[in-house]
């Protein structure tokens, strides 16, 4: 019996797209003006072409005599009219520049029967906006892989990972966010070099090197946080981050760094360590150029509460939530690390100081809070109809004021 393929969505100039549950013997793609796509390289494809064919209601497909095992080398390199396309789940392998230059592909997925993506494989697709996810069967991600693709906006990364390679994601200009796995042990050279829209980047606690430029011109990135894993940072690292306001060192011992890993960051820069360890910091090679922008632990507390206070005088009812979201985004910075400041000492300020603006106050008692170092679930405390909700307490994500 004849296989029904099922009709996901019609977009806007004949894109049509598929579930991915497609027969392994086939590719499915949609074109501009119904061109039909051929590879540039049939024999890179584990098996051999039998049909091509477009049609206007069902898009096109390409026929093979076996499974399609892989997408090699400059597969579709340069194919300008692919808009979207649909690849078997027999396939185990993209190769290089599979898919570079593809500039007009909207949609494709990765299915998870890919353990390899090669160097550059989807590089300058500058129209793919289509949410990608790395499978958890990849462990590398190849140089340059996403390089390029100015229209990406979402980016999922499974549990395997071990390393992001050099200009994995550069110039992703429109990439607000991404999360790293735990798994990831390096970060390549220039990996995210020129995402404009990186707002927030977690380095997880098994990277133990990023490369140079790793983040150069990531210019809305404010704060980042780097994990006692991290030996060594290369040079130019955060260069050109110009509204970075805030790196936190977990380790006591400074990493190693290349040199200027913030030059042209904000003005302001505050680069904060344990307290014990600011002298070491502001000596270790490299690091001597930023001893000004080195604070300890309690005078960056200090420096929060003072803001806070300064937010809260003569604040109102009325102004609470901006107020709350002022003093939330400062306390965030500061409690990320467990055991560098006081976390629980600073929220509860930030409470007491939260209550001043009602005028009967929060119901809730300070007790109510969770004990420091316990990253538990949602604490909820009520006054009238709103709620500041603290939300894992150890590694504060958010607080927020709620009606």
């Amino acid at each position: 019996m004849r296989k029904l393929f099922i009709l996901i969505a019609v977009l806007a100039a004949g894109t049509v797209l598929w579930a991915d549950n497609i027969p392994n013997n086939q590719i499915r793609y949609t074109s501009t003006d119904g061109h039909i796509v051929t590879p540039n390289n049939p024999d890179v494809l584990g098996a051999n072409i039998t049909v091509t064919q477009y049609s206007a209601t069902d898009g096109g497909v390409i026929v093979f005599d076996g499974p399609v095992t892989s997408i090699g080398n400059d597969a579709f390199n340069g194919c300008s009219s692919l808009t979207s396309i649909t690849i078997p789940d027999s396939v185990t392998s993209i190769g290089d520049f599979a898919f570079a230059d593809c500039y007009n592909l909207v949609s494709v997925n990765i299915p998870n029967s890919v353990t390899s993506i090669g160097d550059y494989a989807f590089a300058s697709c500058g129209n793919l906006t289509s949410p990608i996810t790395i499978p958890n069967s990849v462990t590398i991600i190849g140089n340059g892989i996403f390089s390029n693709c100015t229209s990406l906006t979402s980016v999922t990364i499974q549990g395997s990972v071990t390393s992001i390679g050099n200009e994995a994601f550069a110039s992703c200009a429109n990439l607000p966010s991404i999360s790293i796995p735990n798994s990831v042990t390096s970060i390549g050279d220039k990996a995210f070099a020129y995402c404009n829209h990186l707002t927030q980047f977690v380095i997880p606690g098994s990277v133990g090197s990023i490369g140079e430029y790793g983040f150069y011109h990531c210019v809305r990135l404010t704060s980042i946080t780097v994990p006692c894993s991290v030996t060594s940072i290369g040079n130019n690292a955060f260069h050109h981050c110009e509204d970075m306001e805030t790196a936190i060192f977990e380790h006591a011992t400074p990493p190693s760094i290349g040199t200027d890993v913030f030059a042209e960051c904000s003005d302001s820069l505050l680069i904060i360590v344990h307290d014990a360890s600011v002298s070491a910091y502001k000596n270790a090679s490299n690091w001597s150029s930023y001893a000004g922008n080195i604070y300890s632990s309690e005078d960056y507390k200090s420096d929060v509460i003072a803001e806070i206070n300064a937010a809260v005088d003569g604040v109102t009812s009325d102004d609470v939530r901006s107020m709350a979201d002022m003093a939330i985004g400062k306390v965030h910075d500061a409690v990320t690390i467990q055991g560098i400041i006081d976390m629980k000492e600073l929220i509860i300020y930030v409470i007491a100081k939260a209550e001043d603006v009602y005028e009967d106050g929060y119901k809730a008692a300070k007790s109510e809070l969770p004990t420091a170092g316990t990253a538990g679930p949602s604490v909820k405390i009520t006054k009238g109809e709103k709620n500041v909700i603290l939300i894992n307490p150890d590694k504060v994500e958010f607080i927020r004021v709620e009606d």
